[in-house]
């Protein structure tokens, strides 16, 4: 078997003969971007050949030049390795910035769980009550409890090593685990968001709804594909790639978990519960559940509603017994995260007009007008993710977050004020932003010619347009050091972004239209999700992510809503109760076909006049 080193790591895996660089990557541990699903797209899995063979199979070209290729530069995801190789890889990953703030309602605990101490003699040959028995008897139970059989298992061991002092983990009349006794004894839960692109995950105390830590992961499915279209064909492939992408999800959440309870010194034996919020392709992986069908016309999902199931089911390791609950979805690609949104900022309820968006790579969006909830998706793509965008990446350090003006010159903003490594999404809507406010790029998404450079441009401004290259781009940072990339906003890269703002923005047009309603009318929006949440409103209105007739002091960033809507639904049945109606009662609008979105999305992608 060939031997496949990383450098400069130092890491290493045999793999069979034929294995891609990816594959081999993913045993030795080492982390290699695949943003398109291993399809020889992106180009950002490029990697270089130090020694060995390595197959430069056709599709490189896509991404490489003839000149790189020559010079050892590979595609990962598709290049095949053929005897030992030694394989130099980029700078190893940035942190990256993901979201775990989060607003809404304040939920109080509605005491489902409890822990109840209990105190027994030991058996004797007077006294051959059996274990449970004994247990029932000092806990005052006049039937024995359902429980789990794992607790049944521990329970003799837990007894006797305890010297018969316990604490019995309750959920309504249901036995979760025994514990050793003692005093200050807590009973907690997690609540997580499975994102596409991040894990976010809260430990909370269940008897006084206390925050005790937060922790977070990208998320692992993503050496699969940026996007859910490329998981769900993944996970398509055989019940192996199935079963694996719910594996890489448990393992991340147990991590999480690990990682909260090591924080604050909870034994994962007191977490009694917890509760997931994802989108509907999420939801589906997480049970193992096969999604193909979501991924196709007419985008059905198995079920929509919220499952409660044993958390050992699902591969999530924490009291014997507990269980999980995963929020209710609406329709293929209108999941729990966005019913956990609506339900913890109260939308469903509200008497004013609300427009509720969270953009990923799915444009996901709910309004709130005249007693009806509306929603609906829309296929951003991958641009406000990073991804398909030439220097783009996650939000991580070094990453260009921002863009401002002043009025001489663009002003970057990278995330931990690092050395400018690539652009993220918020990064790259507050530059065309200011392209089109500098004249640099028309309302069509044109990088204009220099001839066609209005005079206010500044002269450092115009400095920076390069039309050397295949096609125009504006330099946003320069290297200052040999191994600093040159960070850039190409003609495609405008494109790019044109697609994904006129999704999202069509998609908004249809729903004001179904309600009747003008964006004037818009009393609030609230934007959720980490792009969201980090965006510059003003640059969104400026290129036509969000209406121009929207009042800026009326839109408001609510952090990881998805992840606070499952806080609510752990600690508070009720959530639930409102979850399902909030998922069965909302008017879903099917974009796909629709004429009145295509013609939207036609005028949609085009940038708003300045004077607009």
């Amino acid at each position: 078997m060939p031997r496949v080193a990383f450098m400069p790591s130092g890491k290493a895996a045999m793999v069979k003969e034929g294995s891609t660089i990816l594959a081999a990557a993913r045993r030795a541990g080492v982390e290699i971007p695949a943003s398109c699903g291993s399809k020889g797209i992106c180009g950002k899995c490029r990697v270089r050949v130090l020694e060995g063979t390595v197959d430069a199979s056709v599709g490189h070209e896509h991404a490489l030049s003839s000149a790189e290729i020559q010079s050892g530069w590979r595609l990962a995801c598709i290049a095949k390795v053929h005897g030992d190789v030694i394989i130099e890889t980029t700078a190893a990953p940035a942190r990256t910035a993901i979201l775990t703030d989060f607003k809404g309602r304040d939920i109080i605990p509605d005491g489902r769980f409890r822990i109840i101490p209990v105190t027994m003699t030991p058996p004797s040959l007077a006294d051959q009550r059996p274990d449970m028995k004994r247990v029932c008897d000092a806990a005052g139970f006049d039937e024995t409890p359902f429980a789990a059989i794992e607790v049944l298992q521990d329970l003799p061991a837990c007894l006797r090593d305890s010297n018969w002092s316990v604490n019995l983990v309750m959920v309504e009349d249901i036995l979760l685990g025994v514990l050793p006794g003692g005093a200050g004894a807590r009973i907690n839960g997690v609540a997580i968001d499975i994102g596409t692109t991040t894990i976010a995950g809260v430990l909370v105390d269940l008897v006084t709804g206390r925050n005790l830590a937060i922790a977070s992961r990208t998320n692992p499915q993503a050496i699969h594909g940026d996007d859910v279209v490329s998981r769900i064909e993944y996970a398509s492939g055989s019940r192996e790639k199935l079963l694996e992408m719910r594996s890489l999800v448990a393992c991340a959440i147990n991590e999480i978990i690990a990682e909260c309870a090591v924080a604050v010194q909870v034994d994962p034996r007191t977490i009694a519960g917890v509760s997931l919020a994802g989108n509907t392709t999420m939801h589906h992986l997480m049970m193992g559940i096969p999604p193909d069908r979501i991924g196709s016309s007419p985008f059905t999902p198995v079920l929509n509603d919220g499952v409660l199931l044993r958390a050992g089911d699902i591969g999530i390791h924490i009291a014997p017994g507990a269980r999980a609950y995963l929020m209710p979805n609406v329709a293929g690609y209108v999941g729990g995260d966005i019913t956990a949104g609506i339900v913890i900022h109260g939308i469903h309820d509200a008497e004013d007009r609300v427009l509720y968006v969270d953009v990923g790579t799915n444009g996901e969006m709910a309004l709130r007008a005249n007693g009806v909830t509306w929603c609906c998706s829309t296929a951003a793509g991958p641009a406000f993710e990073g991804a398909r965008i030439s220097g783009g990446m996650r939000a991580a350090t070094g990453a260009i977050s921002a863009v401002g003006t002043n009025d001489l010159d663009l002003v970057v903003t990278t995330i931990d004020d690092a050395p400018a490594r690539g652009i993220c999404g918020t990064g790259l809507l507050d530059a065309v932003a200011a392209f089109l406010e500098f004249g640099v790029v028309d309302s069509s998404g044109r990088i204009v010619d220099e001839d066609e450079w209005p005079t206010t441009c500044p002269p450092a401004v115009r400095a920076r347009v390069d039309f050397s290259g295949d096609e125009p781009e504006v330099v946003l940072c320069a290297p200052q050091a040999p191994d600093e990339p040159r960070v850039t906003i190409t003609q495609r890269d405008v494109r790019e972004l044109q697609l994904a703002k006129g999704a999202v923005a069509a998609g908004i047009e249809v729903m004001l239209g179904a309600a009747g309603i003008g964006a004037n009318e818009l009393d609030r929006v609230i934007l959720a999700g980490a792009f969201g949440s980090f965006l510059s409103p003003a640059s969104a209105r400026r290129v036509g992510l969000l209406p121009q007739d929207i009042d800026l002091t009326r839109i408001e960033s609510v952090g990881n809503a998805a992840l606070a809507g499952a806080r609510a639904a752990l600690l508070d049945a009720g959530c639930r109760i409102e979850a399902r109606r909030v998922a069965e009662q909302m008017r879903y609008l099917e974009l796909s076909g629709r004429a009145d979105f295509q013609t939207a999305y036609m005028g949609a992608m085009i940038f708003p006049e300045p004077d607009a």
